[in-house]
């Protein structure tokens, strides 16, 4: 007679390591305020009105659009560098940053 081996048993699951801590996305703070306020959208997802006070994100770059409550827009690009904060402050009447001399 053929005799079958039992199945081998399957290695229990391992909780996935975590990344080397060099791997792992760093962070930085962003800021961001206008006047008069505005809804403030990262990425294309509304985050809140203005202002914006060291919201943690992702290191690199992002798509920012403040919209007034008027309508006005304004959309940039903004660099964040890992552990630091970035500010930015936009004045719609004045249609310049406030926070450049």
């Amino acid at each position: 007679p053929v005799r079958i081996q039992p199945a081998a048993t399957p290695p229990a699951p391992t909780a996935a390591a975590d990344p080397a801590p060099e791997a792992r996305k760093a962070d930085g703070l962003l800021s961001v305020s206008s006047s008069p306020r505005a809804q403030v959208m990262i990425d294309g997802k509304y985050v809140r009105f203005t202002p914006l006070f060291q919201h943690t994100i992702s290191a690199g770059s992002h798509s920012v659009l403040l919209v007034a409550e008027d309508g006005r827009r304004k959309s940039f690009k903004v660099e964040v560098a890992a552990d630091a904060e970035t500010r930015k402050v936009w004045d719609f009447d004045k249609e310049q940053w406030s926070d450049e001399k």
